[in-house]
């Protein structure tokens, strides 16, 4: 006997059902097969949650260091040669449009009413980690970028 998950637990779940899915329980007992269903999806939506914070900010920590390598390089040298300044001041402006479309995702009222509205009632799933690396990433490439000019870090003039 198959059994889809129904009742105000499993409606309340933003995720529409997968055609021709259905939670199938090992016994045929209708109130088991309930509490089953509601076991799983309450057990779901708290650990999603855990495992997206824990996802964010492990990629905020793996891409930030990212970033690293080539300005220290540049400083361990004391130059840019070698590298190309394209790289860094394009950086600039997309982690800088970047961190403003994430900050007004996450903190606009408006914007994310307007999200909802457009996305059957669904927020926008920015968290703070995003809008942390965003400005770390611009930081970084502001760094990068003035590095290419030598006085500014002592560096040999390429000219």
């Amino acid at each position: 006997m198959s059994q889809s998950c129904s009742g105000p637990i499993a409606s309340a779940n933003p995720v529409p059902p997968v055609s021709g899915l259905s939670l199938t329980p090992f016994t045929v007992n209708n109130n088991l097969a309930v509490s089953t269903c509601r076991h799983v999806i309450m057990t779901a939506s708290l650990f999603l949650p855990i495992l997206s914070y824990i996802f964010g900010w492990a990629y905020f920590i793996s891409w930030s260091l990212s970033f690293y390598p080539q300005p220290l390089l540049n400083y361990y040298r004391r130059s840019t040669s070698g590298t190309t300044i394209d790289f860094p001041a394009i950086n600039i402006l997309g982690f800088a449009a970047y961190f403003i479309s994430n900050t007004a995702f996450l903190y606009s009222p408006e914007i994310r009413r307007q999200y909802a509205e457009r996305n059957h009632g669904l927020t926008p799933t920015v968290k703070l980690n995003d809008v942390a690396f965003a400005a770390h990433a611009t930081i970084c490439s502001i760094i990068s970028m003035s590095q290419y000019f030598p006085r500014l870090w002592g560096f040999e003039d390429r000219g």
